[in-house]
């Protein structure tokens, strides 16, 4: 084969790689129907992410070449600790199953900074997210009219979830296209601040932006799920960082109503007052009646107790970081598995080692954000809402879930590194 069809050849595996990235993109939310692999629960996006990794494996093979990001440092980090976890494992096997998605998950990233090299590769990624992120919003309508127009539709069985922790009551909770309300409220917060983000580059019409942030917002609150407080915190932020020049007090005092509210559903995250019998205590604050631990903190405590009983590298990846048994407010009694906390879900699995390992990518990360300017107009306005999508996700809505294995997370570290990286890019490509 000539130079020219050596050249053309990887140039065609990569146009191919990103058209499968933006099916990746476009599949995140669709969680059903799904099939189960060992225990893993596989989604649409995962064969569109099979075909990203052959295609551009197969460029990587012609005449591209690796980009390298030096958060990939910190990324083999994160999977040496897994992997000696795994080999320390109290379940080995089932650790050795898991290691193998983590090294999928930890693919997504370093799949997105070698295909997204300009703004608009950027662009049609993050209108992609959008769009499908407007189709679960569209499906909380159809929730919402069919909650109170046809109570017993089918289609509320899978649209929405059992309250769970919350109190029965006539009000719905939204599950839409996702298995649980948290993903949910995690997929909608992220998605938020990109649709901010977007329409002050101009890369949405300006027609679509607000009625799809409203309905964006209407989803989300029917999650009902606390890690709702790093949306607040974002929103804040962003209106803190918007509008901090012309109006500095209205943006204080929306930084501060965000903050707030974060603080407040972290709280409401820990006790309840609902004195339910399997709690292991309850709290008497003189004055103001009794509490009892929610059972977020009591999945937190047996985390805890897992992490103390292997503190070096934790019982194993893959095994339940806790094992307790909870009674909702609806009578209903089960075994939860969840730690629902990153860090306490990471130290139980991982011990001291996989906490410094992905504390070390955390760290990574902040500081890269904290060191660039973060501007609200243009194109660097996108850079911005991506940094504040993925502080939140990451740091804040992570005390009170376990998101360490969603696909959106890891696609979201991504794209913010490949948004960080663009400025240096075209600028080399100029």
């Amino acid at each position: 084969m000539d130079s020219a069809g050596q050249i053309r050849q990887p140039l065609g595996f990569e146009r191919a790689a990103r058209g499968a990235l933006a099916l990746f993109v476009l599949a995140q939310p669709v969680f059903m129907p799904a099939a189960a692999i060992g225990g893993l629960r596989v989604i649409a996006a995962d064969p569109a992410f099979a075909a990203v990794a052959a295609l551009l494996l197969a460029s990587l093979a012609g005449e591209a070449r690796l980009r390298w990001d030096r958060a990939f440092v910190p990324l083999a980090g994160w999977m040496a600790a897994m992997a000696l976890s795994a080999l320390l494992s109290a379940e080995p096997r089932r650790s050795a199953f898991k290691l193998a998605t983590e090294i999928y998950l930890l693919a997504i990233p370093v799949a997105v900074v070698q295909l997204v090299r300009s703004e608009a590769a950027l662009k049609r990624l993050l209108q992609a997210w959008l769009a499908a992120a407007a189709g679960v919003a569209m499906l909380g309508v159809v929730a919402l009219g069919l909650f109170f127009l046809a109570p017993h539709h089918w289609l509320l069985d899978y649209l929405l979830n059992p309250k769970g922790t919350l109190p029965p009551g006539p009000y719905p909770r939204f599950n839409l296209s996702f298995t649980h309300p948290a993903m949910l409220g995690l997929y909608m917060s992220v998605s938020i601040p990109i649709l901010l983000g977007a329409a002050r580059a101009g890369w949405l019409p300006r027609r679509v932006v607000r009625p799809l942030l409203g309905l964006m917002l209407l989803s989300a609150a029917f999650s009902l799920t606390p890690g709702l407080g790093g949306l607040f915190l974002a929103l804040g932020l962003w209106g803190w960082l918007t509008l901090r020049r012309e109006r500095p007090w209205p943006a204080r005092a929306g930084l501060a109503a965000g903050v707030a509210a974060a603080l407040a559903m972290v709280g409401a995250a820990a006790v309840t007052p609902y004195l339910h019998p399997t709690a292991p205590f309850l709290i008497h604050l003189p004055g103001l009646g009794t509490l009892a631990p929610s059972a977020r903190l009591m999945f937190w405590m047996d985390a805890a107790r897992t992490f103390l009983a292997h503190p070096l590298t934790g019982q194993g990846i893959g095994t339940d970081p806790v094992s307790v048994l909870y009674q909702n407010p609806s009578g209903g009694r089960a075994v939860w598995h969840d730690a629902h906390q990153i860090w306490l879900s990471v130290a139980a699995q991982t011990g001291i080692v996989g906490l410094l390992a992905f504390g070390w990518l955390t760290v990574h990360m902040v500081r890269r954000l904290a060191a660039r300017p973060w501007p609200t107009e243009g194109a660097g306005a996108v850079r911005t809402a991506l940094a504040l999508a993925w502080l939140q996700a990451w740091l804040w809505q992570g005390l009170v879930g376990s998101f360490e294995d969603a696909r959106c997370l890891w696609l979201l570290l991504g794209l913010t590194l490949a948004a960080l990286r663009l400025p240096a890019d075209e600028e080399s490509a100029g």
